[in-house]
C-alpha cells in the first residue's frame, strides 16, 4: 500500500506542469479515483486522467467532453524492460469518443473491447488494441467522426478496422502495426502511411504510402499506392512499390519482445525505399511520430523503484521520455 502510494505521488509530482488539472485513477487505494467512469465524469476541458497499471481490468472509457487526456503507462511492459517500475499495464474495457466530442485524445491503455471514434480531430495514439466492440468491429471510425488520427498503436484484434455507413470525412492512420480480420477504409480523404499491415486491406479516396503488408491481399478501385512493400504482389512493381518481398529481409525479426521484431533489418529493402527516400514501415521517424516500443506515453516514467523493508530509504530513477 505505502509502496504504491510513493510510486503515485512521485507519478503525480514529476508530470504536475502537464495540464491546469490532473486526476489520477487508480483501482487499489490512493488516487483520487478507483474507477475510470467516475474520473472522466469528474473532467473539465482540458484535464489529464493518469490511470496507473493494475493487475485488474478497469472499466469502459467513454469520452463525452472536449479536449481530455487519458494516459496510462503503456503495454508488453514485461517484455520490454526498463520503461516502468511497475510493469502491469492499464487494461481497459472499450474506449468509445462519443459524438460531439473534439480535440480528446486516450494513449497508453491496453484496450481489451475495441475502440469506436465519433468525435472530431481525436487521436488514438499508443495503445494496444484488441478486442471488439459492443457494436461490433475492433476499431470503428463512424460517420459522424472528422480528422480523427490513429498512430504510433498495436492494433491487435479479430476483429475488423473500418469505416462505416460511406466513409467518414478525413481520417490519418500512421506508424501503427494493424493486424485484425480487414483493414476496410473509406473516406472523403485522409492518408494511411508507414503502417505494418497484417491482413486484407481495401481503401477508397486514401493517400496510400510507405506501408509493409506482411499478408493479405490489397483492394484500391481509385488509388495508386506509392512506395509500399507487399510479401506477395499486392502492389505491383511501379510507383516504387516493391512485390513479392522475403519479409524475413526486411525486418530485424528480434524475438526479445512483441513489437520489437518489426525494427527494420538496416541493410534490407525497406530501409530508404519510402517516398521521398524515407523508410518504409512503423518505426521511421521523418515526420515525428515512430512507433514507440511499449508505448510509452511522452510524460516522464519512473523506472526502478528500490527501498529497504520500512521504506525509510528510498531510491527512485526517473525516464523522462521525451
Amino acid at each position: 500500500m505505502k509502496y504504491f502510494t510513493i510510486l503515485l505521488s512521485v507519478f503525480f509530482l514529476s508530470i504536475s506542469l502537464l495540464s491546469a488539472r490532473i486526476i489520477t485513477v487508480d483501482n487499489r487505494p490512493g488516487a483520487q479515483y478507483q474507477t475510470l467512469s467516475q474520473a472522466i465524469s469528474a473532467t473539465q476541458e482540458g484535464d489529464t486522467v493518469l490511470v496507473m497499471g493494475s493487475e485488474k481490468v478497469y472499466d469502459n472509457i467513454n469520452i463525452t467532453k472536449n479536449r481530455v487526456t487519458v494516459i496510462g503507462p503503456g503495454y508488453f511492459l514485461d517484455e520490454n524492460i526498463g520503461f516502468q517500475a511497475n510493469i502491469n499495464p492499464a487494461q481497459v474495457g472499450q474506449v468509445t469518443f462519443n459524438p460531439g466530442t473534439v480535440e480528446s485524445v486516450v494513449q497508453g491503455l491496453y484496450i481489451t473491447k475495441g475502440v469506436s471514434m465519433y468525435g472530431k480531430k481525436c487521436i488514438l495514439e499508443r495503445n494496444y488494441v484488441s478486442g471488439s466492440t459492443s457494436g461490433g468491429g475492433g476499431v470503428r471510425v463512424e460517420n459522424q467522426q472528422d480528422s480523427c488520427i490513429i498512430r504510433q498503436n498495436y492494433i491487435n484484434t479479430s476483429s475488423s478496422f473500418t469505416t462505416l455507413f460511406g466513409g467518414s470525412n478525413t481520417i490519418y492512420i500512421y506508424n501503427n502495426y494493424i493486424k485484425a480480420s480487414i483493414l476496410n477504409i473509406e473516406a472523403q480523404s485522409g492518408e494511411i502511411y508507414n503502417n505494418v499491415i497484417n491482413t486484407n486491406t481495401s481503401i477508397m479516396n486514401i493517400n496510400y504510402y510507405n506501408n509493409i503488408q506482411i499478408s493479405g491481399n490489397f483492394t484500391a478501385p481509385n488509388v495508386i499506392p506509392y512506395n509500399n512493400i507487399g510479401n506477395s504482389i499486392q502492389y505491383g512493381s511501379t510507383n516504387g512499390n516493391q512485390s513479392n518481398v522475403d519479409m524475413a529481409s526486411v525486418f530485424t525479426n528480434d524475438s526479445s519482445s512483441t513489437d520489437d521484431q518489426y525494427l527494420l533489418n538496416p541493410a534490407g529493402p525497406a530501409v530508404g525505399a519510402g517516398f521521398g527516400g524515407i523508410d518504409c514501415g512503423m518505426f521511421d521517424d521523418s515526420f515525428g511520430y515512430k512507433y514507440i516500443l511499449s508505448g510509452i506515453p511522452a510524460i516522464p516514467s519512473i523506472y526502478e523503484f528500490s527501498s529497504d523493508a520500512a521504506l525509510e530509504n528510498v531510491t527512485i530513477k526517473v525516464r523522462s521520455n521525451l
